[in-house]
């Protein structure tokens, strides 16, 4: 099967399934906000975004959902485990429609921890479900950061769950960004 050539990363949005095009418009608007300095461009078929000829990070259109990836990923620090890929380099994450992302936040529920829902997607598993997964490792001693060598010098608990609240805070602040811009794609007019 040939590769699709596309001369630029417009025309590769432009051939995309429109429910696919909304979450690369999105995926769009975030990297020119957060990497402004990257380039558009299309390699292999695929929307890149290069710096110089080095392709950083790229999308690829598939028939149900986006898959949102770095050709250095590996190297990337990924604590709360996101990215997907067994790859030497590259890494990914599935973005589906902009409704996965409402029933994540419906889920998650932030103000009300304590009595969150589950659904098939969004749930708690126990000790027992995890062990019987493949490739199941519950060492989490790679948690530790390099500048928490020594354990005595741990912050106290309550800073750390400070710091997991502010990144959790920000993680949730960035989806309903992203949500909110999907829902600025899809309302408006004569886009398809």
């Amino acid at each position: 099967m040939k590769m699709k050539t596309y001369a630029s990363f417009e025309q590769y949005l432009a051939d995309q399934v429109p429910r696919n095009q909304t979450v690369i418009r999105a995926l769009r608007k975030f990297v020119k906000r957060v990497a402004p300095e990257l380039e558009e461009s299309v390699k292999w078929g695929n929307g890149c975004w290069v710096r110089g000829k080095a392709p950083v990070a790229y999308v690829f259109s598939a028939a149900d959902y986006v898959q949102f990836g770095f050709f250095r990923g590996s190297a990337l620090k990924d604590p709360k485990g996101l990215l997907e890929g067994e790859g030497k380099y590259v890494r990914h994450i599935k973005v589906f429609k902009r409704s996965d992302l409402d029933e994540f936040v419906t889920c998650y529920d932030a103000a009300n921890r304590h009595q969150r829902t589950k659904s098939e997607r969004f749930k708690c598993f126990t000790y027992d479900d995890l062990i019987k997964r493949d490739k199941v490792d519950l060492d989490i001693f790679w948690l530790k950061g390099e500048s928490l060598e020594d354990s005595a010098n741990l912050p106290a608990p309550d800073v750390i769950a400070a710091e997991i609240m502010e990144d959790l805070q920000a993680a949730l602040e960035q989806f309903s960004e992203i949500a909110g811009d999907l829902s600025a794609e899809e309302s408006e007019p004569g886009k398809p």
